[in-house]
C-alpha cells in the first residue's frame, strides 16, 4: 500500500458517492485518479459495490415530543430598541443573516416536519444517535403530514464538503417515520450534518451552492459527531 494512499485515503462517504455517480466532474477524476494508483481504496470500493445487506425496519413509534417552530434569530430577542435599529442595519448593509441549522422536528404549513435516523453498527441499532465511527451503516425516515405525497432530498454536510447519498429519490406518502428507501455511511474525523429537505423546487446545484446557512425551511436536520 503506497504512502500516498496512506496519507490521502477517500473518505467512505466519497466512495459511496463515486459509486453513485453522484460526485463533481473535478472531484470525480481526482477520486479516479487517486483509485488507479490505491489499492486500498480499490478494495473499500468493492466492498460498497458488494453491500447489499438491507438495514432493518425503523422501530415503532413512539410518543412524540411537542414540536417547536423554527427559531428566527434567537440571539436578537431581548436586545434593546436602539441595538435592535442597529441590528437592523447591519443586516441591510451586509444582507442576511445565516440562518441557524434547522432542528430534527419543526412545524411547517400542513404539519409536522420530523427525522428519524437509525444507526447499524456490527448488527446492533440505535435510534436517533449522537455520534458515528467510521464504516456505521444509517438509515432515515420522516413524519410528515398524512395525506401527502412528498419528494425529498438528503444532504450531507461534513468537513466543509456537501454530499447527497442518494441516487434514486422516489416519493413517499407521509406518515409517521416513514423509511426512506437505501443506506448510507460516515466516515471521517468531522461532525456530519444529516439533512432532509421536503421541497420539490429546490436543486441539487442549489443545495450545494447555497449550503448549511441557507437551507429550505422544509428542511430537518441532525448532526452526529466523530467518536473515537
Amino acid at each position: 500500500m503506497s504512502g500516498t494512499c496512506l496519507d490521502n485515503r477517500l473518505s467512505w462517504l466519497m466512495l459511496e458517492q463515486y459509486h453513485l455517480d453522484a460526485l463533481p466532474g473535478d472531484e470525480r477524476r481526482q477520486a479516479e485518479a487517486h483509485l488507479a494508483s490505491c489499492p486500498f481504496c480499490r478494495g473499500r470500493l468493492q466492498s460498497i459495490e458488494a453491500d447489499t445487506a438491507p438495514l432493518p425496519a425503523l422501530p415503532p413509534v413512539e410518543p412524540a415530543p411537542t414540536p417547536r417552530s423554527i427559531p428566527l434569530i434567537p440571539w436578537a430577542l431581548g436586545l434593546g430598541t436602539a441595538a435592535a435599529m442597529v441590528l437592523i442595519g447591519l443586516l441591510l448593509f451586509w444582507g442576511e443573516v445565516p440562518r441557524p441549522l434547522p432542528p430534527q422536528r419543526i412545524i411547517i404549513k400542513g404539519g409536522e416536519l420530523a427525522l428519524t435516523v437509525v444507526r447499524e453498527r456490527q448488527g446492533t441499532t440505535v435510534t436517533n444517535p449522537t455520534g458515528f465511527r467510521e464504516g456505521d451503516r444509517f438509515t432515515l425516515g420522516i413524519t410528515c403530514a398524512a395525506g401527502n405525497d412528498v419528494n425529498w432530498e438528503v444532504v450531507i454536510f461534513q468537513g466543509g464538503q456537501v454530499y447527497f447519498p442518494y441516487a434514486d429519490r422516489p416519493a413517499v406518502s407521509c406518515a409517521n417515520r416513514v423509511p426512506l428507501p437505501g443506506a448510507f455511511r460516515l466516515t471521517g474525523d468531522a461532525p456530519a450534518s444529516i439533512c432532509v429537505v421536503i421541497d420539490e423546487a429546490v436543486s441539487r446545484a442549489e443545495l450545494r451552492a447555497s449550503g448549511i446557512d441557507r437551507l429550505p425551511e422544509s428542511t430537518v436536520c441532525i448532526t452526529l459527531e466523530p467518536l473515537e
